[in-house]
């Protein structure tokens, strides 16, 4: 594990430096639950969510589980925030 994790560590991060969750954690979530069969990132986040306590052997998840939920903008509902099954 430590071999992708030192791979993914060498991935630039876009995002703001005011981030929720790690970009190795985010990364190695998707990784393992696609090999897992993930198709989604609802699935992803259920995943990790399902795997929290072997994950937490080699991630730091400061930030939790990263979620398939995003912020509502004034525009969207509730109903279209949630994940679909």
């Amino acid at each position: 594990m430590q071999l992708f994790i030192s791979v993914f560590e060498s991935v630039p991060d876009p995002r703001a430096e005011n981030v929720r969750h790690s970009l190795v954690d985010i990364l190695i979530i998707a990784f393992l639950s696609v090999l897992c069969g993930a198709q989604t990132c609802c699935e992803m986040a259920e995943f990790g969510i399902a795997k929290r306590r072997f994950l937490k052997r080699f991630l730091d998840l400061k930030g939790g589980i990263p979620s398939c939920r995003r912020r509502a903008s004034p525009r969207r509902t509730t109903r279209s925030r949630t994940c679909s099954a």
